[in-house]
Protein backbone atom coordinates (compact mmCIF):
# COMPACT_ATOMS: atom_id res chain seq x y z
CA UNK A 1 0.00 0.00 0.00
CA UNK A 2 1.55 3.25 -0.99
CA UNK A 3 1.57 5.84 1.19
CA UNK A 4 2.09 9.67 0.57
CA UNK A 5 3.93 10.23 3.62
CA UNK A 6 7.44 9.09 3.71
CA UNK A 7 10.31 8.01 5.25
CA UNK A 8 10.10 8.81 5.89
CA UNK A 9 11.74 8.99 6.41
CA UNK A 10 9.90 9.35 7.68
CA UNK A 11 7.55 9.71 10.57
CA UNK A 12 4.35 10.71 13.87
CA UNK A 13 -0.66 12.33 14.94
CA UNK A 14 -1.35 16.56 15.06
CA UNK A 15 -4.10 18.20 14.23
CA UNK A 16 -3.86 19.80 10.08
CA UNK A 17 -3.27 23.36 10.88
CA UNK A 18 -0.86 22.61 14.24
CA UNK A 19 2.99 22.08 14.14
CA UNK A 20 3.97 19.06 13.86
CA UNK A 21 4.34 16.91 17.49
CA UNK A 22 8.13 16.62 18.85
CA UNK A 23 9.54 13.25 17.95
CA UNK A 24 11.09 11.73 20.69
CA UNK A 25 15.05 11.31 19.58
CA UNK A 26 16.28 7.71 20.26
CA UNK A 27 19.15 7.70 22.80
CA UNK A 28 22.03 7.49 20.99
CA UNK A 29 24.76 5.75 22.96
CA UNK A 30 28.13 3.43 22.25
CA UNK A 31 26.16 0.76 21.35
CA UNK A 32 23.36 2.38 19.56
CA UNK A 33 24.14 1.34 15.78
CA UNK A 34 24.88 5.01 13.36
CA UNK A 35 26.09 4.79 9.79
CA UNK A 36 28.59 7.24 8.82
CA UNK A 37 30.45 5.93 5.60
CA UNK A 38 28.31 7.46 2.85
CA UNK A 39 27.66 11.46 2.10
CA UNK A 40 25.85 13.25 -0.42
CA UNK A 41 26.76 16.65 -2.21
CA UNK A 42 24.51 19.41 -1.50
CA UNK A 43 24.57 19.57 -5.55
CA UNK A 44 23.38 15.91 -5.96
CA UNK A 45 20.68 16.52 -2.66
CA UNK A 46 19.07 19.46 -4.15
CA UNK A 47 18.68 17.66 -7.48
CA UNK A 48 16.80 15.21 -5.73
CA UNK A 49 14.69 17.45 -3.75
CA UNK A 50 13.81 19.28 -6.77
CA UNK A 51 12.50 16.14 -8.55
CA UNK A 52 10.18 16.44 -5.33
CA UNK A 53 9.00 13.97 -2.40
CA UNK A 54 6.22 12.68 -4.84
CA UNK A 55 8.69 11.16 -7.08
CA UNK A 56 10.99 10.22 -4.46
CA UNK A 57 8.46 8.31 -3.15
CA UNK A 58 7.18 6.30 -6.17
CA UNK A 59 10.63 4.47 -5.56
CA UNK A 60 8.50 3.07 -1.90
CA UNK A 61 5.84 1.18 -0.91
CA UNK A 62 5.06 1.74 2.76
CA UNK A 63 2.88 0.62 5.58
CA UNK A 64 2.17 2.82 8.25
CA UNK A 65 3.04 1.15 11.73
CA UNK A 66 0.26 1.80 14.61
CA UNK A 67 1.04 0.93 18.24
CA UNK A 68 -2.55 0.61 20.50
CA UNK A 69 -3.56 3.10 17.64
CA UNK A 70 -0.79 5.31 17.97
CA UNK A 71 1.33 6.15 14.71
CA UNK A 72 4.98 4.79 15.39
CA UNK A 73 6.38 5.43 12.01
CA UNK A 74 5.68 3.75 8.54
CA UNK A 75 7.25 0.00 7.88
CA UNK A 76 9.28 -0.16 4.19
CA UNK A 77 7.98 -2.99 2.40
CA UNK A 78 9.56 -2.38 -1.23
CA UNK A 79 12.85 0.05 -2.13
CA UNK A 80 13.12 0.48 -5.49
CA UNK A 81 15.91 3.03 -5.47
CA UNK A 82 18.23 2.80 -8.59
CA UNK A 83 20.74 5.45 -10.09
CA UNK A 84 23.15 7.37 -8.12
CA UNK A 85 21.00 7.42 -4.98
CA UNK A 86 20.15 4.10 -4.75
CA UNK A 87 22.42 3.41 -1.51
CA UNK A 88 22.16 7.05 -0.05
CA UNK A 89 20.53 6.34 2.86
CA UNK A 90 20.85 2.84 4.64
CA UNK A 91 17.10 1.94 4.88
CA UNK A 92 16.10 -1.64 4.20
CA UNK A 93 12.81 -3.51 3.53
CA UNK A 94 11.15 -3.92 7.24
CA UNK A 95 12.59 -0.81 8.45
CA UNK A 96 10.43 1.47 10.65
CA UNK A 97 11.21 4.85 9.60
CA UNK A 98 9.77 7.23 12.83
CA UNK A 99 11.08 10.39 11.50
CA UNK A 100 13.75 12.19 9.21
CA UNK A 101 15.79 15.00 10.31
CA UNK A 102 13.86 14.83 13.90
CA UNK A 103 10.95 15.86 11.89
CA UNK A 104 7.73 14.10 12.12
CA UNK A 105 6.30 12.55 8.90
CA UNK A 106 2.81 11.28 10.13
CA UNK A 107 1.17 13.49 7.55
CA UNK A 108 1.46 14.63 3.81
CA UNK A 109 2.42 18.15 5.30
CA UNK A 110 4.70 16.89 7.78
CA UNK A 111 6.82 15.11 5.38
CA UNK A 112 7.04 17.74 3.19
CA UNK A 113 8.59 19.67 5.93
CA UNK A 114 11.01 17.65 6.69
CA UNK A 115 12.02 17.08 3.16
CA UNK A 116 11.98 21.04 2.64
CA UNK A 117 14.12 21.13 5.65
CA UNK A 118 17.17 19.02 4.07
CA UNK A 119 17.78 21.99 1.66
CA UNK A 120 19.64 23.95 4.98
CA UNK A 121 20.67 20.94 6.97
CA UNK A 122 24.62 19.52 7.40
CA UNK A 123 23.05 16.13 7.12
CA UNK A 124 20.73 13.77 6.57
CA UNK A 125 18.89 12.04 10.31
CA UNK A 126 16.98 9.24 9.54
CA UNK A 127 15.48 7.76 13.32
CA UNK A 128 13.96 4.28 12.52
CA UNK A 129 13.39 0.20 14.04
CA UNK A 130 15.46 -2.55 12.63
CA UNK A 131 14.72 -5.88 13.84
CA UNK A 132 13.59 -4.35 16.85
CA UNK A 133 16.25 -1.85 17.59
CA UNK A 134 16.30 1.93 17.65
CA UNK A 135 18.45 2.58 14.98
CA UNK A 136 19.57 6.72 13.73
CA UNK A 137 21.30 6.60 10.47
CA UNK A 138 23.24 9.87 9.62
CA UNK A 139 24.48 11.00 6.08
CA UNK A 140 26.77 14.11 5.73
CA UNK A 141 26.00 16.43 3.25
CA UNK A 142 29.37 17.92 2.24
CA UNK A 143 29.61 21.02 -0.11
Amino acid sequence: MRQFSLVLLLSLPACAHGAPPPVEAPVETASSPVATEAFVTRAELHALLDAGLGRYLQNLETEPVLENGEFRGFRLRRIAITGPNAGLVDLRPGDVVQSLNGRSIDRPEHALEAWESLREASEIVVSLVRDGERRVVRVPIVE
